[in-house]
């Protein structure tokens, strides 16, 4: 007969075993281009203002990860990281419908006067950076 302790580590040890990947999953990371970016008409300097950027997602197995970002002073460049999630020998699953995704780049500027914010779009023939560029005005008001 078993007592609690055994019976517990036997329940343990089965919920162990049964959270065990039948598959291996391959986690990857890729930048996916912005197609389009919607602002607020004006911008405050230290307030955070919602800035909604779209791009589509290429297969079920992409999701949104988080903005990639970097700042130089009054300019941002900003781009969309996408995380991968695959099994090994299966394809991921194409999106029937709209695969378009929004979602929200906080921006807080910490400076009075112009900002230019530049949005990844992908990379041209060439193979150089594409950017959707936006000048904005930051008041104190």
């Amino acid at each position: 007969m078993l007592n609690m302790k055994n019976l517990l580590l036997f329940l343990l040890f089965t919920l162990l075993l049964s959270c065990q990947p039948e598959e291996t999953e391959t986690v990857t990371y890729e930048l996916l281009p912005v197609t389009e970016v919607t602002m607020p008409a004006s911008f405050k300097v230290n307030r955070t203002a919602n800035i909604q950027v779209k791009f589509t997602r290429p297969t079920g197995c992409h999701a949104f990860n988080k903005f990639y970002s970097e700042k130089e002073a009054t300019s941002n460049k900003v781009a969309v990281e996408s995380v991968i999630f695959e099994n090994a020998g299966k394809e991921c699953p194409a999106i029937n419908g709209n695969a378009t995704v929004t979602n929200n780049y906080k921006f807080t500027p910490d400076a009075i006067g112009p900002y230019t914010l530049q949005f990844w779009n992908g990379k041209d023939a060439n193979g150089e950076d594409v950017f959707l560029t936006y000048e904005i005005d930051v008041t104190d008001q």
